[in-house]
């Protein structure tokens, strides 16, 4: 636990039980109190960067992402905003003109054979970014499902270095035995923000366009 618990007061003889037991409940939920904070924090600290798709008449296409990094980005503030922190994504040493940072940004467009527009998504949400954008296009993609199923289903976060998996609530239970077979540490996680905020829209073959916000952040679909 990272939050240690709150030290208390040793308990007068004969009531021992009765205070440990409360005082336990406390710093148990003291502790829990902390970790919901911390993880908020996190989640704010991620929410710096926002998406948008566009499709026009003539099925012009934009998927954008604009982040300035960290919560004001450098802190430099030029021509009425704030310059990013991307500056940090650089390896020690690697920063020269005409060298790009490394990036887990994923504005992206699928077209179909004829080179027309068919999905086009993207999110804010930091590292999560890139696992979210690609289970929302799988959902639509390769299952078929309309852009608002398939951006508030439950989405799954893998660990760089470790084999645990966080699992938003929503799966069902023959999936956490199918990963745990294959080696995972499913880790329940609450959906949050943290879970990126995907955008996303299909053309249908007929040439309707569904388009759909994360109910995890704010954000809307709006037609003409």
């Amino acid at each position: 636990d990272p939050y240690p618990a709150t030290p208390r007061p040793p308990a007068a003889a004969g009531s021992a039980g009765t205070r440990d037991g409360a005082g336990d409940a406390a710093a148990a939920a003291a502790s829990a109190s902390r970790r919901r904070d911390a993880e908020a924090a996190a989640a704010q600290a991620g929410s710096q960067t926002s998406h948008f798709v566009v499709i026009d008449r003539e099925r012009n296409v934009v998927s954008l992402t604009s982040s300035v990094g960290v919560l004001f980005g450098s802190g430099v503030y030029a021509e009425g905003i704030f310059l990013n922190s991307s500056g940090n994504l650089f390896a020690r040493g690697e920063r020269a003109p005409r060298r790009r940072p490394g990036s887990g940004i994923a504005p992206t467009l699928v077209l179909d054979a004829r080179q027309r527009p068919r999905y086009a998504a993207g999110a804010g949400g930091a590292a999560y970014i890139v696992p979210a954008v690609s289970q929302v296009l799988l959902r639509m993609i390769g299952l078929g499902q309309d852009p608002w199923t398939a951006v508030q289903a439950p989405r799954l976060q893998p660990a760089a270095a470790s084999r645990a998996l966080e699992l938003e609530q929503g799966f069902a239970l023959p999936v956490y035995g199918a990963l745990r077979a294959h080696g995972y540490l499913p880790v329940n996680r609450v959906s949050t923000l943290q879970f990126a905020g995907v955008h996303a829209l299909a053309v249908r073959e007929d040439g309707t366009i569904v388009g759909a916000a994360d109910p995890r952040r704010d954000g809307a679909g709006e037609g003409y």
